[in-house]
């Protein structure tokens, strides 16, 4: 019995090793002293995007360190331990597919941000140069796969009002939610690094 207590975790650990997880401690998380983090406003390079974009960011950001951190959340810079500070390098939506007669079916989105945390007197504790992020989204509702898992857990939109649609108002509606779930991919990306000090 003791050894299958002992094999059990070992088991654990090995299974989720081989699908790309790993265990991070309290203090994988950037060094001891660091007890409530402030997010700054997001800063946008010249071309990096739009500071819609950047508050959709921040907000993704707090929801992350609120949820998984083992840190809080200060209200200022200056009640904080340390400030993480992001800034948005390019956001950029291009075409990745065409119907027969060249109208546009689904764009990608992609954003590159570079992220650094620095303690109350300005030590640089942690900085990543480029952290990037993509999602797609289609134009046209023929290629909006509404019956899907996805798409029914995480829209705010039936099959009907799919329907209802032309091209343009799905084409923004679209673009939006994929903005949306953009800017939540980059701050969970930006969290890990972070947690994991890379």
């Amino acid at each position: 019995m003791a050894a299958l207590v002992t094999r059990v975790p070992l088991l654990c650990a090995f299974v989720l090793a081989a699908c790309g997880y790993s265990w991070v401690s309290p203090a994988a998380y950037i060094g001891d002293g660091i007890e409530r983090v402030y997010v700054d406003r997001i800063e946008i390079a010249d071309g990096g995007g739009d500071p819609v974009f950047g508050d959709m960011l921040r907000r993704s950001l707090r929801n992350e360190i609120r949820r998984y951190a083992t840190v809080g959340l200060a209200s200022s810079a200056a009640t904080a331990d340390a400030v993480l500070k992001v800034r948005l390098l390019s956001l950029a939506t291009r075409p990745v597919a065409f119907d027969a007669y060249d109208e546009v079916l689904d764009y990608e989105t992609t954003v590159v941000a570079e992220a650094s945390l620095r303690e109350s007197g300005g030590r640089v504790v942690w900085q990543r140069d480029r952290i990037s992020s993509s999602r797609g989204h289609a134009t046209v509702a023929e290629a909006v796969l509404g019956s899907s898992a996805a798409f029914q857990a995480n829209e705010a939109l039936s099959g009907e009002d799919l329907e209802s649609m032309d091209s343009v108002q799905l084409g923004e509606q679209r673009g939006e939610a994929a903005r949306r779930r953009l800017a939540d991919d980059l701050a969970g990306r930006i969290h890990v690094y972070l947690m994991e000090g890379r």
